[in-house]
């Protein structure tokens, strides 16, 4: 049985091939990076890798679960909250969660294409978001504040990944102007 220090590396292992595959994939794109060009990039071997992820599939949905662990988090946190304050909390939850998939979302858009699984997560999210912002939102068109609100976040970060080279600058970037598109994306949701 391992001890608490041993699961402890586990855990700061499995993090590191996280962080390494998602940096991979904004560089390279999903498809181009394989499960030896992260392993090699961590200096493991590859069946140390296996030991924490079955394939390279499996690394795409934790980290895809992991930006919306985030955001999940947030709208419990807004459930607490009122008004202005419950819209910010979650206007800004997914804004932040960009930057836990900023590999992720770089390769997908670099590659023209949609990742599996990241459509039907946000899909999935949709019911939560609308069902925790519901009364915040202005009336009338309240639905379609809510599509609006979320597809002007999406063009947003699409238009900085055009701009950046890699997702530490789209990082830089989503940093930069994170307020000002909190701010834009709760006048659609308030007016």
């Amino acid at each position: 049985m391992a001890d608490a220090s041993q699961r402890a590396r586990g855990g700061d292992t499995r993090q590191r091939i996280l962080e390494v595959a998602g940096q991979l994939f904004a560089e390279r794109g999903y498809a181009a990076t394989s499960v030896r060009d992260i392993a090699a990039e961590l200096g493991l071997a590859n069946p140390s890798l296996y030991y924490h992820f079955k394939s390279k599939a499996e690394i795409l949905d934790e980290l895809l679960d992991q930006s919306m662990r985030q955001v999940q988090d947030a709208v419990e946190q807004a459930q607490q909250l009122e008004g202005e304050a419950r819209l910010r909390r979650v206007v800004e939850a997914l804004v932040d969660s960009l930057r836990v998939g900023s590999g992720i979302a770089m390769a997908t858009m670099l590659g023209g294409g949609q990742l599996l699984g990241h459509d039907e997560r946000a899909r999935a999210a949709r019911p939560m978001l609308s069902q925790v912002l519901g009364d915040a939102v202005a009336t009338p068109h309240r639905e379609l504040r809510i599509t609006m609100a979320m597809g002007a976040v999406e063009a947003a970060v699409r238009e900085m990944m055009s701009e950046a080279r890699d997702s530490a600058e789209f990082i830089a970037r989503l940093e930069a102007r994170r307020d000002a598109i909190v701010s834009l994306v709760l006048v659609t949701l308030r007016r």
